[in-house]
């Protein structure tokens, strides 16, 4: 088995805090197939 547990991500730009991840925990039994899909988000940062 495959535990995750009280994940957390923040992202921080400038005084902005995004939370993506806040206290998420997951399990996965032996031999099961899981796919995880997100939507993606595409940022164009001016250089």
């Amino acid at each position: 088995m495959l535990q995750l547990k009280h994940l957390r991500k923040s992202y921080h730009v400038g005084d902005s805090v995004t939370h993506a991840l806040d206290d998420v925990s997951i399990s996965f039994r032996d031999q099961e197939f899981v796919a995880i899909l997100v939507p993606v988000v595409l940022v164009r940062q001016p250089y």
